[in-house]
């Protein structure tokens, strides 16, 4: 919601909180915003204004604030069954390279399905900034070129003459929830889940809604997206950047398992 042009007062009353927690909890604790992994990186208005916006910049930037907190619920599948589906030349969607190639690409990052029949015919448009060469501006899985640039917001897909309170690589990224539902092409779309009492409960993209046995799902799935966050993510920028520069290696924190009791499932104190 805005009350101008980029006037966000949600954001403020978050900066007027960050300011109160701190008075209240002193200097020794840490204080952030888990940000929806759609809305962390700017507001991009669909109502055809060419408008980007980097809204939660004022918070971002704010002194009180010591991290990014992003609640991580990117795809990083986009499987069918069968073999004559996009991405089949992979093998298997428990192929782990796959999986890490679509940590920092695919959708989200290389390109995005325009509406649902896009998705169904996987008609993929390249994500492409026009105006000005800058494609992590949209890319939502850019997480690397976004905390290393400088932010400038458009109106009218004209930049304005001054960047953002947001001063680039100042905080480290707290991925505050990262997980996806154990079930049947659950990294096609981690962000769901099932649950029969939830008027918002879904299943994954094309999923067949079936759990995953051990073998697959809960050491592969379950693992994944945090396995391969840790791990070297490309932007287009010149050098690779190391994920525990700009990720803070201990603040991930894993969401959506699906617990079993050994010696049938998870085996508490096991390491794999």
């Amino acid at each position: 919601i805005r009350d101008a042009v980029d006037g966000y007062p949600a954001v403020r009353g978050l900066c007027e909180l960050a300011q109160e927690v701190r008075g209240v909890l002193g200097a020794s604790v840490k204080i952030g915003y888990a940000a929806d992994w759609s809305e962390y990186f700017g507001h991009h208005p669909s109502d055809g204004s060419g408008d980007v916006m980097f809204h939660l910049d004022p918070l971002w930037a704010h002194p009180e604030l010591d991290f990014i907190g992003v609640d991580n619920y990117m795809p990083i599948s986009d499987w069918r069954d069968g073999s004559g589906h996009a991405d089949a030349a992979a093998g298997s969607i428990y192929n782990l390279s796959y999986l890490e190639g679509n940590v920092a690409g695919g959708e989200g990052f290389d390109w995005y399905y325009a509406d649902d029949d896009g998705r169904e015919r996987q008609d993929r448009l390249a994500i492409a900034d026009g105006a000005y060469g800058e494609d992590w501006t949209f890319r939502y899985k850019d997480i690397a070129s976004w905390w290393s640039q400088a932010h400038v917001n458009r109106v009218g897909d004209v930049k304005a003459a001054s960047q953002t309170p947001w001063l680039p690589r100042s905080k480290p990224i707290w991925f505050t929830e990262l997980g996806c539902p154990a079930v049947d092409k659950g990294t096609n779309q981690p962000n769901v889940f099932h649950d029969p009492k939830s008027s918002e409960s879904h299943f994954p993209y094309f999923s067949t809604s079936a759990k995953e046995s051990l073998s697959s799902g809960d050491i592969c799935r379950q693992r994944t997206p945090s396995g391969t966050t840790r791990a070297t993510i490309r932007s287009p920028m010149s050098t690779p950047v190391r994920w525990s520069t700009w990720i803070a290696p201990t603040s991930g924190h894993g969401t959506l398992g699906r617990g079993r009791t050994f010696p049938n499932g998870w085996k508490p104190g096991s390491t794999d």
